[in-house]
């Protein structure tokens, strides 16, 4: 190969491969949180979307019977907040829209995934809301997610 076409090669290695880059933070550490059977199990940042991969526990045979997270676009669905920028839910898998559907007993595990709209580079802490206000209007939320390594370059 000549030598010309091997520094274009690795320019454009350089260009593209930046855009595949993703962060992935497992067991991120938390403040604190509404839910004790909500866990997030992994972070992943990519330049297109944040991806948060969740596990829900039922440990207190009084709680419901079934799970589930509003749809995107809906008053109630999740999103999430950093340094006062809310980026809304994009997608969900592995859990229903509405109760009745995704049933979980005590002892059992229901893992799912949220993807939401890609947050900024530099953020490092962010909280995860389910609803329009959070707090005691809601029922799942998370607060002070650490996400480490999501450096401004």
């Amino acid at each position: 190969m000549r030598p010309g076409k091997i520094l274009l090669t690795l320019l454009l290695m350089l260009i593209i491969l930046p855009a595949f880059s993703q962060i992935v933070v497992d067991k991120p550490k938390v403040k604190r949180s509404t839910e004790k059977d909500l866990s997030i199990e992994s972070v992943l940042l990519y330049p297109d979307k944040t991806v948060i991969k969740f596990a829900y526990t039922k440990t207190n045979q009084a709680k419901g019977d079934w799970i589930f997270l509003a749809d995107p676009g809906e008053a109630q669905a999740m999103h999430l907040e950093a340094n006062g920028v809310k980026y809304a839910l994009v997608s969900k898998t592995g859990i229903a829209s509405k109760p009745g559907i995704t049933k979980i007993t005590l002892g059992k595990t229901v893992n799912f995934v949220a993807t939401f709209e890609p947050i900024a580079k530099g953020v490092t802490k962010f909280d995860l809301v389910e609803g329009e206000y959070g707090g005691d209007y809601s029922s799942w939320c998370i607060y002070g997610i650490r996400i480490p390594g999501n450096k401004k370059k």
